[in-house]
């Protein structure tokens, strides 16, 4: 049974969450695929074998999604000054502010370049596009990967000294695959999220909702 204050190495208190990212650590297999029902199962009975650890990891889980809801607060809040502020700011202010985004250059390809934004057509658009999901599909998977592996390992230990050839490369498959299919479900539903800015009102036939009508108007 584990100690609720259990030090680590350096002295201080490990959290909760901590001692139990080490106790699946000790119980994985990176080859065994199914075994994730198993082990939470098992994670589960063994954190109410200790209500002390039990109830820190609790705690701790909901400082983090807490604190995740307070940073989308003070995002909606920065947002919302903004909003204000660029109220207060005269028309041919605005009008400059929204200028520079068509005047924004963007790169296309290699082949293309680099193009004013104002000027895309769709078809680059999407080579854009595609440019950039294929580099953020590489930038995260690596990401993904990199804490998986440094999850499991001790300060100071090695890749090599924690994992073998086969779970390395298990390890990044399973972090791409993630990635992945998170990234589907995030460029999806664009066309929706397009007619809630053409359309806010749910209005299509509203001329001041029409592609092209000036800004503020």
């Amino acid at each position: 049974m584990a100690d609720e204050a259990e030090p680590g190495r350096d002295g201080r208190t490990r959290s909760a969450t901590t001692q139990v990212r080490e106790w699946i650590r000790d119980r994985i297999d990176p080859s065994d695929r199914g075994a994730t029902p198993r082990i939470a199962e098992g994670a589960v009975a063994w954190l109410q074998e200790t209500p002390e650890l039990l109830d820190r990891f609790l705690y701790e889980q909901v400082f983090n999604t807490t604190a995740e809801i307070v940073r989308a607060v003070m995002l909606e809040t920065r947002r919302v000054k903004r909003f204000t502020e660029v109220a207060d700011e005269s028309e041919e202010t605005k009008r400059e502010a929204l200028q520079r985004w068509l005047d924004r250059r963007e790169h296309v390809n290699p082949q293309v370049g680099y193009v004013r934004l104002g000027a895309m057509t769709a078809e680059e658009l999407l080579l854009a596009a595609q440019e950039r999901e294929t580099r953020a599909k590489r930038d995260l998977g690596h990401a993904r990967w990199f804490r998986m592996l440094a999850t499991g390992m001790d300060e100071g230990q090695t890749v090599e000294e924690r994992y073998t050839a086969l779970q390395v490369e298990e390890a990044y498959e399973s972090a791409t695959d993630a990635v992945n299919a998170r990234m589907e479900g995030i460029m999806s539903g664009a066309d929706e999220a397009l007619r809630r800015i053409l359309y806010p009102n749910g209005n299509q036939n509203n001329p001041s909702n029409q592609s092209g009508a000036p800004a503020g108007k």
